[in-house]
């Protein structure tokens, strides 16, 4: 029998949302959950593609090249992906701020 107790009937309902959610996030497959960024392309004539995972963002140059450049915020990538012209705000907002490694082909 399920108490009238207001204040029990929250907290058996907090209780079961907790498993609930709980249950669905195990049922999520390992190999999801560590899955590697999904390039986005960008559109234009200097950057070909970005990944972004944690603050190591990856950019594909249209020569083929691709650096890695880490300590980036999520405000920088969203920049990127959302610019007008990202070859002017790589210019402007990453080139001279994030040391770029180069990574092999």
């Amino acid at each position: 029998m399920i108490s009238t107790n207001p204040l029990v009937r929250q907290q058996l309902s907090e209780a079961i949302k907790d498993e609930i959610e709980s249950a669905v996030l195990n049922k999520i497959p390992a190999v999801i959950k560590k899955a590697p960024p999904i390039p986005v392309l960008l559109k234009s004539s200097y950057l070909k593609s970005v990944s972004y995972d944690n603050t190591t963002m990856v950019i594909e140059f249209q020569s083929g090249k691709r650096f890695s450049y880490g300590g980036v915020p999520p405000n920088i990538y969203l920049g990127l992906i959302q610019a007008l012209s990202p070859g002017s705000f790589f210019h402007r907002r990453i080139k001279n701020n994030y040391n770029g490694v180069q990574l092999r082909q």
